[in-house]
């Protein structure tokens, strides 16, 4: 930062000297800086770039602390390290609408909106491109890989994309106003009401509900190894139907029904079926009631094997007796 050094000799020494012979003559030194390192002010506007703090580390404040291009995703027509128009900067941190960012974010947004009749929001996204636009990403500590996106996708129908440590293209599809989560090797989880999915892509921590039912995949041209349930009947027996209730306060945290539940035990399910039972990462077991229909129904066959075959012993007992 320059400095300009305004020396001032004032004639008032002179004067003084005249007024009164014998006082020596006062010399006074005013130094500014330029340009000003604090300043406030009602406009201002930047053609280029701008950049606030040190951002690449070597204790100096200038021009290679600016934005410049970086793509590492392949694909990309931008060359690497040229300067981005229009761009702003941080080292460190920014608040928009509070002076304090919560928890000391990166980045605090604070809407300061006082009228409930206007629609207003902390933070809008907007793309004038097509396709995978209005991007949340989230990157390794290298910045260098994907490991989080949230994207609205306006060539598939508008639909909203999460994606966590994802490798693949993603976006394919035309279900639209969907909210799609994507992870690598199809592993994604979502959580509700606790930390763990445990071992599912999907877990509940309390009570579900669908108007017009589940549905699971099971068309026979994505299967193989199919083999006939045999025995089921004997093994069915083993499994009672029980009425019970839920250690709800003991296990507050699960977010139990309260009251009475009708259901089957899944530790005596998994002595004769374990292909229905899961256990998760704390031990408990969980039961596939839907699959268990496939049970219910060889046990419903088999058992009317044995009423067909019992009455045609009764009808053989009773053309003796004719």
């Amino acid at each position: 930062m320059g400095r300009i050094f305004l020396l001032f000799s004032l004639g008032l020494s002179a004067l003084l000297l005249m007024a009164e012979p014998g006082r020596a003559a006062e010399e006074i030194t005013v130094t500014t800086y330029y340009p000003s390192p604090n300043g406030s002010y009602a406009d201002l506007t930047v053609s280029e770039r701008m950049a606030i703090g040190d951002m690449n580390g070597d204790d100096v404040v200038n021009t290679s602390d600016m934005m410049v291009y970086g793509w590492s995703g392949g694909g990309s027509t931008w060359t690497t390290g040229a300067p981005v128009p229009g761009s702003l900067t941080v080292a460190n941190r920014l608040t928009v609408g509070r002076r304090v960012p919560f928890w000391n974010a990166t980045l605090h947004v604070h809407n300061t909106e006082t009228n409930t009749s206007n629609k207003t929001c902390a933070i809008a996204l907007s793309d004038v491109n097509g396709g995978w636009n209005s991007h949340i990403y989230w990157l390794n500590s290298s910045g260098d890989r994907l490991r989080h996106l949230i994207a609205q996708d306006s060539y598939h129908n508008n639909r909203l994309f999460m994606l966590m440590n994802y490798t693949g293209t993603g976006g394919e599809g035309s279900v639209s106003e969907t909210f799609s989560i994507l992870g690598g090797t199809n592993n994604a989880q979502v959580a509700i009401n606790t930390w763990d999915a445990g071992p599912y892509n999907l877990y509940v921590n309390g009570t579900a509900g669908n108007l017009s039912g589940w549905t699971t995949t099971s068309d026979m041209r994505l299967k193989k190894n199919i083999r006939p349930l045999g025995n089921v009947l004997e093994r069915i027996k083993k499994i009672d139907g029980v009425t019970y209730e839920w250690k709800a306060e003991e296990f507050p945290e699960k977010n139990f029904e309260k009251g009475k539940q009708i259901g089957i035990i899944a530790q005596k399910v998994e002595k004769s079926f374990p292909e229905l039972v899961t256990t998760d990462n704390e031990g408990y077991k969980a039961l596939a009631y839907d699959r268990f229909t496939a049970v219910l129904l060889e046990a419903i066959k088999e058992q009317q094997k044995e009423i067909e075959a019992l009455r045609k012993e009764i009808d053989a007992v009773k053309a003796d007796r004719i």
